[in-house]
């Protein structure tokens, strides 16, 4: 019979780190879903202090090359200009393969191609995109048809960490059981999960405490979409926007990070926003949440189920 979830190995539970040795950090600017121009954008946000990227080959919510090319700009000795001095070390940088059913053209590789060669065509064209030679985090953006394909597009996932190109796996929209079969199949587990926050799902809560359980790193998206909008009025965050003189999604934002901490989630929030102003209030987040007390805490996760 199949252990469900086998004890991590020491260096796999470490918290995942930067290169220069720095927690990973809990606010990563997302560049999905925009129409303005994200260079731009991941320009901005890089100035006002975030330092982790979010992209993915798959051209349906993406664009990796541009993405890329903000990167280079930072990266480059003209960014000295806006004295950032900004070295790759610095930077978290995650990206995804992404299979056929999400992609457009161009394409990093050919649809025909065996998954293990879609794979290494993507990797590389990520690599080129970005302008560096090892990737954060290597997601596996969906599972495949079946869980044995999926198995073995994530075997293939874990030469690209032995071969030193990518330094993490994660895996996007994955469920418990899934979750759990992968578990006990893989050589290099998850070191991050990537799913949707969804108010009415209880927050994702079987997938967050196995996260837990193995030292995974939860990582959300869509926080403030419509979906969620309810959870801005409720009385602990708006109590906290009160206290701090927060806008209820910074308070918000407060909170889930607070809840997660207490509890021992290790937790990454997708933060998009285009707005340089709320860039600002949003970056308070990760040295506020600490000030927040228990009980606010305690009521905000049993309204929220978070």
């Amino acid at each position: 019979m199949e252990e469900e979830s086998p004890a991590p190995s020491v260096a796999q539970s470490a918290q995942p780190t930067f290169l220069n040795g720095d927690a990973f950090p809990p606010l990563v600017y997302g560049s999905a879903i925009r129409e303005r121009p994200k260079q731009a954008n991941i320009r901005a946000a890089f100035r006002k202090g975030y330092r982790g990227l979010d992209t993915a080959s798959s051209r349906g919510l993406h664009d990796e090359q541009q993405d890329g090319q903000a990167l280079k700009d930072l990266l480059a000795s003209r960014s000295n200009s806006l004295q950032l001095n900004i070295k790759r070390e610095d930077i978290w940088i995650q990206t995804k393969f992404s299979i056929a059913l999400d992609q457009s053209d161009p394409w990093p590789y050919d649809p025909g191609d065996p998954i293990a060669l879609q794979i290494l065509k993507s990797i590389q064209r990520s690599l080129i995109n970005l302008g560096v030679d090892v990737i954060d985090v290597y997601f596996l953006s969906s599972q495949l048809s079946t869980f044995e394909e999926t198995l073995s597009a994530w075997e293939v996932m874990e030469t690209l960490v032995q071969r030193g190109i990518v330094r993490y796996l994660g895996i996007c929209h994955v469920n418990a059981d899934l979750l759990r079969r992968l578990l006990g199949r893989v050589t290099t587990k998850p070191a991050f999960v990537q799913n949707e926050f969804v108010l009415d799902d209880g927050c994702d809560s079987h997938v967050r405490s196995i996260c837990k359980a193995q030292g995974i790193a939860y990582q959300v998206f869509g926080l403030f979409w419509k979906h969620n909008s309810g959870l801005l009025s409720l009385a602990p965050v708006q109590q906290l926007a009160r206290s701090f003189d927060f806008t209820a999604q910074v308070a918000l934002l407060v909170l889930i990070l607070a809840s997660a901490a207490d509890e021992g989630l290790r937790l990454s929030i997708l933060d998009g926003t285009m707005d340089e102003h709320h860039m600002e209030m949003n970056l308070q987040c990760p040295k506020a949440f600490h000030s927040v007390q228990n009980p606010l805490i305690d009521q905000f996760r049993l309204i929220s189920g978070f």
